[in-house]
């Protein structure tokens, strides 16, 4: 079996020199573009020297965020307001892939129009529970129906031809005011009295990012209302099963901007309120147990923020921003900063000063030796730029300004060691691997010791094709393969 799959690692290898394999470790990105006065956002991708960029996606969406990469370079999460109105969420995940082409919502339960027998809803629209205020020309739209419904002068609605399931119907006042139930249709009658409370809010999904075994994904959940939010981390498997959801350490708290650890049992994030400093870095178990504060943020004028795990596990690296007491608009200065995932003092690996520009949403290469962020400017524009992780070889890799929300592909499942247990098993849906601490010596501490696998080959040649392996270490895999 092995001399049969010797040429074909070898046409692998020639492939990926000369950048033809699919997937090979590339940048995704946000770029914007201005037409009629508007602003639209849609992905590119790129490579790590900002080479070939090619755009991805035709959405024209007026907000677009947080793409990320899965570990096999095929699949791409982002949140967007991408046909908002059409969901019960105003912000939802989507899930884009590249070998198809074809985009998916995770989250929002959206409103294709759907086939009858159908049924009607009907009801009011109050501008709150206490006051009970009719509200009218307020938009109202159920599930499974394509055009909106307007209330009266005295709040009364009816949607028609709502196909006969669980659905649901939603509100938008003005702001954040907005509403939705979830209710049965029934065919051919009228499901009556479904009043909506403009009070009630409504949820935005943001931020997702996948697991290292690419089976599950975490993201914020807000929920918006008049004078109020709460916040969520969630984690769970594309399908929304199996959810974990994490609440804030106290009702006077919120957290968001998750990161899995590359064992998959952790989330580095952001809290702040209930008496932590503003804007720490946490650590904790998936529903929040555990939890650890690995940065103390020390006070409301140095918030943290975009904190990322990187592959190895060792550090984290995150934003911490320094604001004037009398101008809190924009940061005196923007610091890239990374701290031992254990906890301990953090240390700057690049800054920007004199309210120059804000640094956001590091991303570390696949071998963990360089990161990925974005500078965004007073002029509200923005560029991507790589460092090394030891704050060497600054890289400005686009220049367009309107480029941003960078993130790395493929991160490649990384080799968890440390320097007291003498091996470490990871299992994943797909894979059983054992590492034994301190007998890896490719940059990375990838790929892992113990048995050579094909998928260890081509991940090493994909390292190699970015500048995070060397050849000599690539052949010298391969024919350790081949004699084992």
């Amino acid at each position: 079996m092995k001399n049969i799959l010797l040429p074909l690692l070898a046409v692998l290898f020639l492939l990926n020199y000369a950048g033809l394999v699919y997937g090979i470790s590339s940048v995704v990105y946000v770029n914007a573009h201005v037409s009629g006065g508007t602003t639209y956002y849609d992905l590119w991708t790129m490579d790590p020297d900002g080479g070939n960029k090619q755009r991805r996606t035709y959405l024209d969406a007026t907000l677009m965020q947080y793409p990320s990469w899965s570990n096999d370079g095929t699949r791409i999460l982002f949140d967007s307001d991408h046909n908002s109105g059409y969901s019960v969420n105003i912000n939802n995940v989507f899930l884009y892939d590249l070998r198809t082409g074809v985009l998916s919502a995770l989250t929002g339960e959206y409103s294709e129009p759907g086939s009858c027998p159908c049924g009607s809803i009907s009801g009011r629209v109050y501008s709150d529970t206490v006051t009970n205020t009719p509200v009218p020309n307020t938009r109202v739209r159920a599930k499974g129906v394509l055009l909106p419904v307007y209330t009266d002068d005295n709040g009364f609605y009816t949607i028609t031809n709502v196909p006969a399931q669980t659905s649901w119907v939603r509100a938008s006042g003005t702001g954040s005011e907005w509403s939705y139930r979830d209710t049965i249709v029934t065919a051919g009658q009228a499901t009556t009295n479904v009043n909506l409370y403009l009070s009630d809010g409504v949820f935005y999904k943001y931020h997702p990012r996948w697991s290292p075994d690419n089976a599950r994904y975490a993201q914020e959940s807000l929920h918006v209302m008049p004078g109020a939010t709460t916040t969520q981390i969630e984690s769970m498997y594309l399908d929304q099963s199996g959810k974990v959801s994490m609440n804030p350490p106290s009702s006077d708290s919120t957290i968001w901007d998750p990161d899995w650890s590359p064992l998959e049992d952790k989330l580095v994030y952001v809290g702040w309120g209930g008496g932590l400093s503003v804007r720490d870095v946490l650590v904790s178990n998936l529903d929040g147990g555990s939890r650890q504060r690995i940065v103390d943020c020390a006070n409301p004028f140095t918030p943290c923020t975009n904190p990322e795990w990187s592959p190895d596990g060792s550090l984290i690296a995150f934003i911490q921003n320094s604001y004037s007491l009398y101008d809190t608009t924009f940061p005196q200065t923007s610091y890239l900063r990374l701290a031992d995932s254990a906890g301990g003092s953090p240390w700057t690996l690049y800054s920007v000063s004199g309210k120059s520009g804000r640094i956001e949403n590091p991303t570390f290469s696949p071998g963990g030796n360089q990161i990925i962020f974005d500078i965004f400017y007073p002029d509200n524009t923005a560029n991507v730029f790589r460092i090394d992780s030891d704050g060497g070889n600054l890289l400005q890799i686009t220049d367009d300004g309107l480029s941003f929300y960078a993130s790395w592909s493929p991160q490649t499942p990384p080799t968890v060691t440390t320097s007291t247990v003498a091996s470490t098993t990871t299992t994943s849906s797909t894979t059983t691997s054992t590492t034994l601490a301190g007998e890896c010596s490719m940059k990375g501490d990838y790929p892992p010791c113990g048995e050579i696998t094909v998928s260890e080959i081509i991940d090493s040649i994909t390292m190699w094709s970015t500048g995070e392996a060397d050849m000599s270490e690539v052949l010298a895999l391969i024919t350790a393969w081949a004699a084992g």
